[in-house]
């Protein structure tokens, strides 16, 4: 069965493990649905800005349609208001005057046998197919198309609009109310006419070109060639600027090649004002909105959401993981912390019980015997002088005993609450030793002892404190009294240190022929109320003080108290003085 301190022990465990476990456990389990629910959030947010993503890019791209019926639109108005009898001269004049013109040309009738010299020869090629022969080729194109929800983009689409449409219809020759009324931009919903279109062509080096077409009232065919690089750089300028942090948009051509970036703080650190970049576009777009294949075929808006960040999916449940980990070992650790505290306090509170147990004890085994011969002197019971001399001895030699005691526990109270004071005085150590030694013969004689004192040839004088001196020299006295009696050998002897040895001027040995201390014990003889479990020191009373009092002396003086296996047997005890 446990013993009472064990079942302590034992419940104290486990009323604080299992709650601390408990709480553990929850916690981790609440961590794991937390990042269970991050993870579904984050999940569902990433659809729903890709879902943005991709309606803002259709929403461009409807917008760049636009902006290109509107060009077209302004074109065609011009290239109709040209003059019957100066067709050509009027588009040479256009052609070197409007920046979207890369190129226009006249043909005098549908069937082209030859294209005029001097005609671009892209032109020249497409012509030949004889596109307006086709009603299906003949394209004006009607778009309605909602607005941006953005007002800055909305302004800057407008304004780009408009600008457009000014570049695209400028330079037109003064014409009859009829003709202005002809030359007016046409609206949105303006169907197509038969005489007039648009067809986008690749050429056999897959390059895009964009053409129009109009016949006048006298058969001939006027046509035009966009300066699609110019459009570019309009698209590009219409492109949207007030976008989210993680959002950019990419215009690409048929061939794939990136034309214009918005989006993205690099996109805004390059081009601050309006926030583009022409740059190679992430690899894999999100969203993908095509322009109309009747305006620019095979160009493409492409939508990009910038990844999320990793951060929440691991790293998120491990960390706080850990957290709820640290908090659980520091739980365990405080509570271990204080059942050690706890131990140590129920230690030192049964050493000091079994302290004052064992003093009193000590105090009464004088005392009583002080009281017997006192009591047989005053009652005349020994008449013999030479046995009243001998209880007059034991009086004197137990009156001694008591008064080391009552300076021990003195000692020990005033060192331990840091009160103990030291009277300093010159003191020449040969004479003290023998003096305090003859004091303490009756003890040795008692306890079977035979003293060696070996001092040196000349006097050592040192500035210390007599009273401690010889405490601490009575302490490992009566230790080897109590100890080492079996050896029936006690050797004193007393050295000076050289300067160069260290701190220490001298050092006072008391060596005896006892049973010895195990090396592991060396230091743990000096703690307070600790004696040995042995058969040895079961034998003998005593309070476990003596040792750890003398040592605060010796370190007190300046000193130090340590000792070692004596050679041939035994242990000797070296106090340094300083």
């Amino acid at each position: 069965m446990l013993r009472s301190a064990q079942q302590r022990l034992l419940l104290y465990w486990i009323f604080l493990l299992l709650p601390a476990l408990g709480i553990g456990t929850g916690s981790i389990w609440l961590l794991h649905r937390e990042q269970s629910r991050i993870l579904a959030q984050d999940q569902l947010n990433r659809q729903n800005r890709l879902a943005a993503v991709a309606a803002r890019a259709r929403l461009i791209a409807e917008n760049l349609d636009t902006l290109v019926v509107d060009v077209q639109n302004g074109l065609m108005a011009t290239l109709r208001a040209a003059p019957a009898d100066a067709s050509e001269n009027f588009l040479r004049d256009w052609q070197s005057s409007n920046p979207f013109v890369r190129a226009a040309a006249g043909f005098p009738s549908q069937k082209i046998s030859s294209a005029p010299s001097g005609t671009d020869s892209a032109l020249a090629a497409w012509a030949a197919t004889g596109p307006w022969q086709n009603d299906s080729s003949a394209r004006l194109f009607a778009n309605n198309l909602s607005a941006t929800n953005d007002i800055d983009n909305s302004l800057l689409y407008q304004s780009s609009r408009a600008n457009l449409q000014n570049i695209s219809s400028f330079n037109k020759p003064a014409a009859s109310p009829q003709a202005a009324e002809e030359s007016s931009p046409p609206q949105f919903a303006t169907p197509p006419r038969a005489d007039s279109g648009w067809s986008p062509w690749l050429d056999p080096q897959q390059k895009l070109h964009l053409f129009g077409w109009h016949q006048t009232a006298a058969g001939e065919i006027l046509t035009v060639a966009v300066n699609l690089d110019r459009l570019q750089r309009e698209l590009a300028q219409a492109l949207p600027v007030q976008l989210e942090p993680d959002e950019s948009y990419t215009l690409r051509s048929h061939e794939g090649r990136p034309l214009a970036t918005v989006g993205h703080s690099s996109a805004r650190e390059s081009y601050p004002s309006l926030s583009r970049k022409i740059s190679s576009a992430p690899p894999t777009p999100d969203a993908i909105a095509p322009l109309s294949s009747q305006t620019l075929p095979g160009w493409s808006v492409q939508g990009f959401l910038r990844p999320a960040s990793t951060f929440i999916a691991p790293t998120f449940f491990y960390t706080s993981s850990l957290l709820v980990a640290l908090c659980v070992l520091t739980i365990l650790g405080g509570g271990a912390l204080l059942l050690r505290q706890a131990r140590r306090s129920e230690a030192e509170s049964a050493q000091k019980t079994s302290f004052v147990a064992n003093v009193s004890h000590e105090f009464k085994t004088p005392l009583t015997t002080i009281r017997l011969y006192a009591e047989l002197l005053e009652q005349e019971r020994v008449r013999e002088p030479a046995a009243r001399a001998d209880c007059l001895r034991v009086i004197a030699r137990e009156t001694q005993r008591l008064a080391r005691l009552v300076n021990n526990v003195l000692d020990f109270s005033r060192l331990e609450q840091g009160r103990k004071k030291f009277a300093r005085e010159s003191v020449d150590l040969e004479n003290f030793l023998r003096a305090a030694l003859a004091r303490l013969a009756p003890r040795l004689a008692e306890a079977g002892l035979r003293l060696d004192l070996q001092l040196p040839e000349f006097p050592l004088r040192l500035d210390t404190d007599p009273d401690a001196l010889e405490q601490i020299l009575l302490n490992l006295v009566e230790n080897a009294c109590k100890y080492a009696a079996s050896g029936g050998e006690l050797a004193v002897s007393l050295r000076a240190v050289p300067a160069a040895s260290g701190p220490a001027a001298a050092e006072i040995t008391v060596a005896d022929r006892g049973p010895g201390i195990p090396a592991a014990q060396r230091e743990r003889i000096f703690e307070k109320f600790l004696r040995l479990d042995n058969s040895l020191t079961a034998t003998q009373s005593g309070t476990g003080l003596g040792l750890s009092i003398a040592r605060q002396l010796a370190r007190g003086l300046g000193g130090d108290l340590r000792v070692t296996p004596r050679p041939g047997g035994g242990s000797c005890f070296i106090l340094s003085l300083s």
